[in-house]
């Protein structure tokens, strides 16, 4: 009367049956069936009394399951030394002293240019940087490179041909540069470069320089020639 193994008895307890032999429960099916190991080898009897107790036990599956753990990571474990008690590995002790990407780059004192793509699109948000550290391309009026620190150089090439008159002087331009300049604070040195071998290349001098485009005075010698290319290099600020 009153049997109820699913409240009163665990698997790994002790069952001493009316036959007297010690058995350890293996399964507890419901309140009133249980399986035991070894098999009951004694008489079957109705309303006879057994005894259940707690042992200092185990459940093997569990047990080997643990063992089977500690193989493989025991030494791992042990290796960890105080790291093991840490919720957050401080730097001292080889972590980042942070849980989040951006809290362990500051932690670690790294600035923007851990994450920043050295070549890629330049950027800035009020003259701070935000892209990447350089950026190079080209449009129908040359190349250009820049900066994530606003430097700006621009190059033109093969220019011309100008026809130029002897000992002449003649304005060549306007030249439209591939990026605009953010301000007046930039300049520009052209260099021709003569028809042939004999002829004099002259002098080349800014005349009118703006943001956007810029022209030049050719100051021709005693024979007059065509500028086969004038290469044209600017310098300045993006932002």
């Amino acid at each position: 009367m009153g049997t109820d193994f699913a409240s009163n008895s665990r698997v790994g307890d002790a069952l001493i049956g009316p036959n007297g032999a010690l058995h350890e429960v293996t399964n507890i099916a419901s309140a009133t069936v249980l399986a035991i190991f070894p098999a009951y080898a004694g008489p079957t009897v109705a309303g006879a009394s057994y005894t259940l107790a707690p042992v200092q036990g185990y459940v093997k599956q569990l047990a080997d399951q643990a063992q089977s753990i500690i193989q493989q990571w025991g030494s791992t474990l042990a290796g960890l030394g105080a790291v093991s008690t840490e919720n957050v590995v401080p730097i001292a002790k080889g972590g980042t002293g942070a849980t989040t990407a951006a809290a362990a780059r500051t932690a670690l004192e790294l600035k923007r240019t851990a994450i920043t793509d050295i070549v890629g699109t330049v950027a800035q948000s009020g003259g701070v940087p935000t892209g990447a550290i350089i950026e190079s391309g080209s449009t129908s009026s040359g190349s250009y490179t820049k900066f994530a620190d606003g430097t700006l150089i621009s190059i033109i090439k093969n220019a011309g041909p100008f026809p130029v008159a002897a000992n002449a002087a003649t304005v060549v331009g306007p030249f439209a540069v591939p990026v605009a300049f953010a301000s007046g604070d930039f300049f520009c040195y052209a260099v021709a470069v003569p028809a042939a071998t004999n002829d004099t290349s002259g002098v080349v001098s800014a005349y009118s320089v703006s943001q956007t485009s810029m022209s030049f005075v050719f100051k021709n010698g005693p024979v007059g020639q065509n500028i086969v290319n004038l290469k044209i290099l600017c310098v300045g600020r993006w932002f």
